[in-house]
């Protein structure tokens, strides 16, 4: 009796190791994925930040550009009614 009770004891403690190393094995990618993809987030939202600031300085150079047109236009005609002998 007290030999198949070590032995179910050796045979419990055996597979309880195998199950523990098991599980170690299986976590540590799924942890290093979750830390990778904590990382990721973090540079994703850090783009985004750069993208609206980026944003930003484009519609503000496109609003000096339209700016600058909107006087070169109106120089053109001026030129014009100069050369037609206008006001």
């Amino acid at each position: 009796m007290i030999a198949l009770d070590l032995e179910f004891l050796g045979l419990f403690l055996t597979t309880l190791v195998t199950v523990v190393s098991g599980l170690a094995v299986l976590l540590k990618p799924i942890l290093s994925l979750n830390s990778n993809i904590i990382k990721l987030n973090q540079s994703i939202e850090e783009l985004n930040k750069e993208g609206l600031r980026r944003d930003k300085r484009l519609d503000a150079h496109a609003d000096k550009i339209d700016t600058l047109e909107r006087n070169v236009a109106k120089h053109d005609v001026e030129i014009n009614n100069l050369k037609r002998g206008g006001n």
